[in-house]
């Protein structure tokens, strides 16, 4: 099987386990399996060929996903508030982060806020100032408020933010890999090194390519006292399922 024909079932998976309200590591292979067959009758796929979806699923998640997020939610203390901006990247903190104190996670959900998530950071530090604040941002949605840097750093407002960049415009360019066969216009956009960019405001500022830097680094800058901007270079080519793809293939709800 291509990794283009993987990736595609894998986000399948994806968008069924969000869908259903369930992390993708709580479905079950047989769960998974019985949707990819679904599937493969539909398409009239083979046997084997949903076997390999499944095996690639199961990796995916244990050697890519899984280990970012075990990272991040390792380095976030229980308090910590989470602002997650709108658009592709930041998508795959819905089902992955972890909350369990009220009033810890601010997302515009399907209201499509792109930059939401910075701005709305600096306000739940004002608001709550003895916690740690994280926003969440892809470079698109980042770049939308980025200048506020300079507003955290006049206030002393010390927010994290992680800038998951992929150099796109991830949802624009998803609707367009997945209805639009890969003919790709005006999604992909061009961007500073964020860190540098925090650098030259006076805040903090740290680039991570390796998946083990990701907890110790985010450690550092929630305890740093200033501002601070992580840049964690991200796969342009890995997108979440549009939801409106994924609805035109329905699917029996998986057993709990």
């Amino acid at each position: 099987m291509s990794e283009r024909t993987q990736g595609a079932y894998i986000h399948h998976v994806y968008h069924l386990a969000k869908y259903f309200g369930l992390s993708p590591d709580k479905l079950s292979d047989e769960q998974v399996r019985e949707y990819l067959f679904h599937l493969a009758r539909e398409r009239k796929l083979s046997a084997s060929t949903v076997n390999q979806a499944v095996n690639a699923f199961r990796f995916f998640y244990d050697h890519v996903v899984h280990r970012e997020v075990e990272a991040l939610r390792r380095a976030l203390p229980p308090d910590t508030i989470v602002t997650l901006d709108a658009g592709a990247a930041p998508a795959y903190g819905y089902d992955r982060l972890h909350f369990t104190k009220p009033r810890t996670f601010l997302t515009p959900l399907d209201l499509g806020g792109l930059g939401f998530a910075f701005p709305v950071a600096l306000g739940a530090k004002l608001g709550r100032p003895g916690a740690p604040v994280l926003a969440i941002h892809g470079d698109g949605g980042f770049l939308m408020n980025a200048q506020e840097i300079e507003t955290a750093m006049r206030h002393g407002i010390n927010t994290v933010t992680l800038v998951m960049n992929n150099n796109c415009w991830g949802s624009e360019k998803a609707y367009q890999k997945h209805f639009y066969a890969e003919r790709y216009i005006g999604c992909d956009i061009g961007n500073p090194r964020y860190d540098a960019f925090a650098r030259l405001f006076g805040a903090a500022g740290y680039y991570v390519d390796q998946v083990d830097q990701i907890g110790d680094v985010i450690r550092t800058a929630l305890a740093g006292g200033v501002p601070a901007i992580v840049e964690v270079p991200i796969d342009p080519d890995e997108f979440p399922t549009p939801a409106t793809a994924a609805r035109k293939t329905p699917a029996a709800r998986p057993s709990p």
